[in-house]
């Protein structure tokens, strides 16, 4: 009795006799083993043999094989349809508040150090989350401490993380300074960001074809960013609304790990929104925004016909304190003359005390997303994510400065 069945007998020498030599290189045996022992179990263990795409054809990464979602007891393992869909990066936020930035080979005493979560496209997605839209994230962390707590941070704000590829690295960290004015400058060390590869986009079609709302930015390799765009408008009876905001600010060139474009106008052609702030602006059109007030609006046109011209829908311009500016062309379809929809938001207007402006443009397009997914026409979703920006300004933090719905008066709730 002490002896082990048969079968665990059989299936012991299967293992040191198929399994083992498959593991080691003897690819002919991968077929058998899978017969033995069923699928599931070389789902298991043949990515770490790197064996996966040679049993099955395709390689598989550790998105497919990533926790699960849990909602109480239940699981959920795919992508159910979503209003926003993010594709983007994910950060690990470590904040210093100083007085004034350190010069060069200066060493300063901080106020304040915090942490916290971020990343552009994971702001985007939050902020849309905590206005109730039903969001999907897809984006890469690292197999580390810091994946476990990005997870657990989006599935308490509902959002579906099985999108979240899990690569063999760190994960991204972000070091923000902050100083008293509430100006900020970040150092970002990419890790797992630049580790998603467009295969990563395959088991997360469903989400991002079926959206309202697709948003993408310029922390992952822009390879991704333009497969992203491209796939969601394929066969699509329904695309979805494509918003590319190009933060960081965008440069020609091949280096892809440093967001450089490969080709301007293809990145900018294949988006129906273009979203940028003035340096990010000045970058891709070549034209600066500033000077003095009186031609204010006049560069901005201008910097709106550069744009358009080059094949984008619409273009979408963050200008801090001054508000937001929707630029299309005109109804004759003019890029020259392209008709200008002004937004500006009262509240920063009032002077309103400035705390942290870390994330504050990422909590406007999420909001900005949120509004249009909830029906909200792009003109009228403009003045309520300004709104909603404003907000978050007045607190410290980025994902802990954004508002939930519930705080919100009525008109700016979804």
């Amino acid at each position: 009795f002490l002896l082990p069945a048969p079968h665990m007998i059989g299936r012991s020498v299967v293992l040191c006799m198929v399994l083992l030599p498959a593991c080691m290189g003897f690819t002919p045996l991968l077929l058998p083993t899978r017969l033995v022992f069923g699928s599931s179990f070389l789902r298991v263990y043949a990515p770490r043999a790197g064996l996966w795409k040679l049993a099955f054809g395709r390689q598989i990464s550790r998105s497919h094989t990533a926790r699960p979602k849990k909602f109480g007891a239940l699981y959920q393992v795919t992508m159910s349809s979503c209003s926003v869909c993010v594709v983007g990066s994910i950060n690990y936020d470590q904040i210093a508040y100083v007085q004034s930035p350190p010069e060069p080979g200066q060493t300063i005493y901080g106020t304040k150090y915090s942490t916290g979560f971020g990343g552009k496209g994971a702001n985007q997605c939050v902020m849309a989350a905590k206005l109730g839209a039903k969001t999907a994230m897809v984006g890469a962390v690292g197999n580390d401490s810091i994946a476990q707590l990005t997870r657990e941070n989006m599935e308490r704000l509902g959002i579906d993380i099985s999108g979240i590829a899990e690569k063999k690295c760190v994960s991204s960290v972000a070091q923000i300074t902050v100083s008293e004015d509430g100006q900020n400058s970040i150092i970002i060390c990419p890790g797992a960001n630049l580790e998603l590869i467009p295969y990563d986009l395959d088991p997360n079609m469903e989400s991002i074809k079926n959206c309202q709302v697709l948003l993408l930015q310029n922390e992952i390799a822009p390879r991704v960013t333009l497969a992203a765009m491209y796939r969601a408008k394929e066969d699509a009876d329904s695309p979805p609304l494509v918003i590319l905001n190009a933060a960081p600010a965008p440069e020609i060139g091949t280096k892809w790990e440093q967001g450089q474009w490969y080709n301007m106008e293809q990145m900018v052609a294949a988006c129906d929104i273009l979203c940028v702030n003035e340096s990010e602006a000045a970058k891709i059109a070549g034209l600066s925004l500033r000077g003095n007030k009186e031609g204010w609006e006049d560069r901005l046109r201008a910097c709106a016909s550069k744009i358009l011209s080059m094949g984008a829908g619409k273009v979408l311009f963050t200008l801090g304190g001054e508000g937001s500016c929707l630029a299309s062309a005109s109804a004759g379809g003019e890029v020259d003359a392209p008709s200008l929809v002004l937004c500006r938001v009262q509240a920063a207007q009032d002077h309103v005390e400035v705390v942290d402006t870390s994330g504050a443009g990422d909590a406007f397009l999420g909001a900005f997303a949120a509004y249009v997914a909830a029906g909200k026409t792009l003109e009228e979703a403009l003045p309520l994510a300004g709104e909603v920006a404003t907000l978050t300004v007045q607190a410290e933090g980025t994902q802990t400065s954004y508002p939930a719905r519930s705080s919100l008066p009525e008109h700016l709730r979804p």
